[in-house]
């Protein structure tokens, strides 16, 4: 007479495309765990984008990760920076935003160096620049300035 009480079943073996189905799964879940473990930044959320939105951009060089794209309200001392679309691309695509350990975003301090870049560039080299801001979902900042 068998036993009735147990069950025994069979392991679930993943072979030919089934497994690489199941292996590139469990692999973009760990590259997006790691993505988001890397979106933190110290500026907080605001939307600024609608405010630039008849403000010529400048283009500013020479910065790590560069080149960026500066939108200057001189009036109201702000500036909104972001990577040109090239350089967004290029983060994009590289080798620490494919694996996972970088999300390809500009960062406050890559922003910070763009912007001051740029306040040189504009002979405005002495003013101060506070109160950074990030837009919502990009990698866009906004700053004030002090002359």
């Amino acid at each position: 007479m068998a036993d009735q009480g147990s069950v025994r079943v069979a392991p679930i073996r993943f072979t030919g495309v089934g497994a690489q189905v199941a292996g590139f799964k469990i692999g973009m879940i760990g590259v997006l765990a790691l993505g988001l473990a890397g979106c933190v930044t110290t500026a907080p959320d605001r939307n600024f984008r609608d405010s630039y939105a008849k403000v010529w951009s400048k283009d500013v060089e020479g910065t790590p990760g560069g080149p960026y794209v500066v939108y200057d309200l001189d009036k109201e001392r702000r500036l909104m920076v972001r990577r040109s679309f090239g350089a967004g691309l290029r983060e994009a695509f590289s080798l620490g935003s494919m694996i996972g350990v970088s999300d390809g975003q500009t960062s406050v301090d890559e922003a910070s160096s763009a912007a001051h870049a740029y306040l040189r560039q504009a002979g405005r080299g002495t003013c101060e620049l506070y109160d950074p801001g990030k837009e919502p979902e990009r990698g866009v900042y906004e700053f004030r300035y002090r002359c």
